[in-house]
């Protein structure tokens, strides 16, 4: 993260310490406009890397919050208890 919460980069599921990208987006259609319109279009392995590369002023709100990724076959099965262990934090 840069200065005034700017996005300094954008790496998908990189080793390390960093922020999670998870939540609501909100971007202008303009952005959107820079990419043809097709489906699917991935936000973390084409939007948002090219966007940061390409000099958008993207903005962060980092939340310290519990995360679990739910992309995986392995994690999937344990959203359930996950949400209802740490609902008290997401409301």
């Amino acid at each position: 993260m840069g200065p005034g919460n700017t996005v300094a980069g954008f790496g998908e599921k990189r080793p390390g310490r960093g922020l999670i990208n998870a939540g609501i987006y909100l971007l202008r259609p303009e952005l959107l406009g820079r990419f043809p319109p097709r489906t699917p279009l991935s936000f973390e392995t084409e939007v948002f890397p090219a966007l940061t590369s390409g000099g958008a002023c993207l903005k962060v709100q980092p939340v310290n919050a519990p995360f679990l990724d739910i992309g995986t076959p392995e994690t999937l099965p344990q959203a359930e208890s996950f949400i209802r262990q740490n609902l008290d934090q997401f409301l």
